[in-house]
């Protein structure tokens, strides 16, 4: 199970490629409906599920290797409108196109970029990623900005600039990030 979400009286469930959604006391298989996010990558999983009525959104991930050592990989976001039956994917190259090279052989995004939370306040989606602190959309993904919890530009030594647990309300947001928490009030 990659995460739980209860949302408007309906609980969602991420497991392996799937979204399952709870139709009865969950004892039996009956009781679920599952939809597959068809995902690109055999050991791809779900790392961080939003749902709201019918939208939902699905954050992907998984392990690569680099230099003999397995690392976290982001396989970007997926959107479905329609409670489940169809998905939008939103490649991590899209969510970032200022993509740059942190060092040889590791390119931003993809390798370090994993969303492991997601978070709204009315129609503005916020996504938290390990490498580039937070993203937020306020059009179901057509456009994408790229927020910091500074001006100096994204930085990959900069623990401030990766960012894994978010909560949003109002005009606050709270970003936990590798090097502590943080607050934006507007």
């Amino acid at each position: 199970i990659g995460d739980i979400v209860w949302a408007e009286g309906i609980l969602y469930v991420a497991s392996n490629g799937y979204i399952s959604r709870l139709v009865g006391d969950g004892e039996r298989a009956s009781d679920w409906v599952s939809y597959d996010l068809e995902l690109d990558k055999p050991e791809e999983g779900i790392s961080a599920l939003w749902a709201r009525g019918d939208t939902l959104w699905v954050a992907t991930s998984y392990s690569t290797e680099y230099q003999g050592e397995e690392i976290p990989a982001g396989n970007g976001l997926r959107l479905s409108v329609d409670g489940g039956i169809t998905w939008k994917h939103f490649k991590t190259e899209n969510i970032f196109p200022e993509g740059v090279r942190f060092r040889e052989g590791i390119r931003f995004p993809d390798n370090y970029t994993t969303c492991y939370d997601i978070a709204s306040v009315g129609q503005t989606m916020w996504f938290s990623f390990t490498s580039g602190f937070a993203v937020k959309t306020h059009d179901l993904g057509k456009t994408w900005e790229h927020v910091l919890p500074d001006t100096s530009g994204f930085r990959f030594q900069n623990p401030n600039h990766h960012g894994n647990a978010l909560v949003a309300y109002g005009d606050t947001i709270w970003v936990g990030a590798f090097g502590g928490i943080h607050r934006s009030t507007d």
